[in-house]
């Protein structure tokens, strides 16, 4: 049985018209995405039973609000059962099929508040600056390097990457150089962990990501026959891959991926994933390509998203 056919039995015959829907669907860049995601998600959906269990996963809250809105103007002001609308990462604490999961938020300490976090940073700043004896620096200045440093920890804890590999980033030529950046990086692989066990809290990225894989696992542990859609993400972070590769596992799940482009020719898209240039990175079509090399599926399996403007 295939997941279309599952769909109607599972679901209901006539609650959601999806019997040609493929797993995995896109909007073309240039489009509406919020007003012709909710224009083809109301073609699927016609029984507000379905309609009130359905989920719809967003990349951001910025989005989130933006279908939310084009969910209401597409019933033009009327009242309306709407799906559950939710960022990737804003997970309940006490949800039951994380709980069922074996997912415990009390195996991590609280999120620090971020303005806690920014003063905390700030202050090493300073301090290393001082056993440094280098040149003092303004408030101003420890403030902006504890944002920088900040953004940085956030970047390498969401992709899962590990400050081992630092000193062997750069040849040899500019390692004086590199001394002083990593010596400074040191607020973060040394002194940084010390502050978060002193005071019982984690950081934001670690805390969403380890939520985010906890539903993932819940999903893979225990399937669910509600309609789940990701819609908008470019799975650009690892945990979200998890997320998108347990969705498709389930029965009523699907990904609507945002800007791919289905006319670029065959052997581009492949080097997308296969050459190691670095500056394919920049590539446009590059994130999607790895994204659907991670997920396995082949780029002719996805197809356009109902309602969606077709591409020439």
């Amino acid at each position: 049985m295939t997941k279309s056919d599952q769909v109607e039995s599972d679901l209901g015959e006539g609650d959601i018209g999806k019997s040609d829907l493929a797993d995995v669907c896109y909007i073309p860049a240039g489009a509406r995405f919020a007003d012709d995601l909710v224009a083809g998600f109301m073609t699927l959906v016609d029984d507000p039973a379905v309609m009130a269990s359905a989920t719809i996963l967003l990349p951001n809250r910025r989005l989130t609000q933006a279908v939310r809105l084009a969910f209401l103007r597409h019933s033009q002001g009327q009242p309306q059962l709407l799906p559950r609308l939710t960022p990737i990462g804003d997970i309940e604490e006490d949800a039951s099929d994380l709980v069922l999961a074996g997912w415990d938020s009390g195996h991590l300490p609280p999120v620090i508040d971020p303005l806690e976090r920014q003063f905390q940073l700030a202050h090493l700043v300073n301090l290393f600056h001082q056993n440094d004896d280098g040149d003092s620096i303004t408030q101003a200045e420890a403030f902006g390097l504890a944002r920088a440093l900040g953004e940085f920890l956030d970047q390498m804890q969401t992709n899962g990457l590990s400050f081992d590999a630092l000193h062997d980033l750069v040849p040899d030529e500019l390692a004086s150089h590199w001394k002083q950046i990593v010596s400074f990086l040191t607020i973060l692989t040394e002194k940084w962990p010390d502050v978060l066990a002193e005071k019982q809290k984690s950081d934001a990225a670690i805390w969403r990501d380890a939520a985010i894989r906890a539903r993932a696992k819940a999903w893979t542990k225990q399937s669910t026959n509600d309609l789940i859609i990701v819609a908008g993400s470019t799975g650009s972070v690892p945990a979200t891959q998890e997320l998108m590769k347990a969705v498709l596992g389930l029965p009523n799940g699907y990904l609507v991926l945002p800007g791919f482009d289905p006319l670029i020719d065959s052997d581009e898209w492949h080097d997308l994933t296969h050459l190691s240039d670095q500056t394919i990175s920049a590539h446009p079509q590059f994130q999607m390509a790895r994204l659907l090399n991670i997920l396995e599926v082949p780029r002719e399996a996805v197809a356009p998203w109902p309602k969606a403007p077709t591409i020439a």
